[in-house]
C-alpha cells in the first residue's frame, strides 16, 4: 500500500481521477417581502420598539405658575401706607392703602394655604404693615376732619380772654380783624354801633353767615331788636377791609352797658365785647328826646 503523499494545493489536477459534475444552475431568487416601518412588536412591549424594551413613561406635566401677585402688592402698599401714615394731610389716602394692604395680605394668606402661591411670609408682612399703617391713619384722619372743621379761633386776648372794648382790635386766626367803634345815639332814642373789619391775612374770607347778638345791661335784646344797616356778606380778600352798622333797641330804653357777641362768618368762632353806652339813649322809647350821635372812625387804627 503506497504511502499518503501530503497534500500540495500547487500540484496539478490528476487526469486518471474521475472529473467532478459542476453544480446544478441557481434557481431565480425568489423576491423578500417588504418589512413594515419599525421593529417588530413585542408580546410584553409596545409597538415599535425592539423586544425586551419597556414602554416610556408618560410626559410630566409642567406645575402651575404660582400666584403671587396679591401677597407682592399687598406688601409693597403696606410699605408705602407705614412710611407716609404719619404725614398728617396724607393720612386720608394712606388709610385707604393700609385697609387695601390688608385685604391683598388676607388673600394672599389663603392662596400660600391652598399651595396655589409661595410667598406666604410676603403676604403676612404686608398684611401686618397694612394693619399698623391702617391704624395710625385712622387716628390722624379723625383729627384732621376736626381740624379741618373746627371754627377759626381768636388769637387775641381782646375778645377771648377778656371783653373786648371801643377800639380794641379782635384778631381771629385767619388774619381777621375787627374793631367796634364808640356806640352812638340815634333819633329815634335807639343806640347805633358800627363794626370794621379788615383780612391782614393772605387768603380770603368768607362773611356769609356773620351773626350779632347784643344784651343791654345783661338783658338779652331780641332778635328784632338788632338789626343790620349793613351785612356782612360775601368774602373779604386780603388787604380790604369792610364796616356794618347795626341799630339796637335796648328793652327797657335806656341802658349803661351794651354787650356784643359777634360770629362774623359760619366758620369763625364767637368774640365778645363789653361798650359804654352813651347818656340820653332811650328817649324815643320812653317819650323823650335823643341827640342823634355819629358813627365811630372809619378804618382800622395800625
Amino acid at each position: 500500500m503506497a504511502a499518503e503523499q501530503p497534500y500540495n494545493p500547487f500540484r496539478p489536477p490528476d487526469a486518471s481521477a474521475a472529473a467532478v459534475a459542476p453544480p446544478p444552475p441557481a434557481g431565480p431568487v425568489a423576491p423578500v417581502p417588504p418589512q413594515p416601518y419599525g421593529y417588530p412588536a413585542h408580546p410584553g412591549g409596545p409597538a415599535g420598539y425592539p423586544p425586551g424594551w419597556a414602554a416610556p413613561y408618560p410626559p410630566v406635566p409642567y406645575p402651575p405658575m404660582p400666584r403671587n401677585g396679591m401677597g407682592t402688592s399687598s406688601l409693597v402698599l403696606g410699605v408705602v401706607a407705614a412710611a407716609l401714615c404719619w404725614t398728617f394731610i396724607l393720612s386720608v389716602v394712606t388709610l385707604v392703602l393700609g385697609v387695601l394692604a390688608v385685604i391683598f395680605g388676607v388673600v394672599g394668606l389663603r392662596r400660600a394655604r391652598r399651595r396655589e402661591a409661595t410667598n406666604g411670609g410676603v403676604a403676612r408682612g404686608g398684611l401686618w404693615t397694612g394693619v399698623g399703617s391702617a391704624a395710625v391713619s385712622a387716628v390722624l384722619t379723625v383729627l384732621l376732619f376736626v381740624w379741618a372743621l373746627a371754627p377759626v379761633p381768636v388769637v387775641s386776648a381782646a375778645g377771648a380772654d377778656f371783653l373786648a372794648d371801643t377800639g380794641d382790635q379782635v384778631a381771629f386766626d385767619d388774619g381777621l380783624v375787627v374793631v367796634a367803634d364808640a356806640p352812638s345815639v340815634n333819633a329815634d332814642g335807639g343806640y347805633s354801633v358800627r363794626l370794621r373789619l379788615a383780612n391782614e391775612g393772605d387768603e380770603d374770607i368768607a362773611l356769609d353767615g356773620s351773626r350779632l347778638t347784643a344784651a343791654c345791661d345783661g338783658e338779652a335784646v331780641p332778635g328784632d331788636g338788632v338789626e343790620p344797616e349793613q351785612r356782612l356778606t360775601g368774602v373779604l380778600r386780603p388787604g380790604e377791609t369792610t364796616a356794618a352798622g347795626h341799630r339796637i333797641a335796648c328793652p327797657g330804653g335806656h341802658a349803661e352797658i351794651l354787650a356784643l357777641d359777634l360770629r362774623p362768618g359760619d366758620d369763625h368762632e364767637t368774640a365778645y365785647w363789653e361798650l359804654d353806652l352813651p347818656s340820653g339813649g332811650g328817649a324815643g322809647d320812653n317819650g323823650g328826646s335823643g341827640d342823634g350821635g355819629g358813627g365811630g372812625s372809619g378804618g382800622l387804627d395800625a
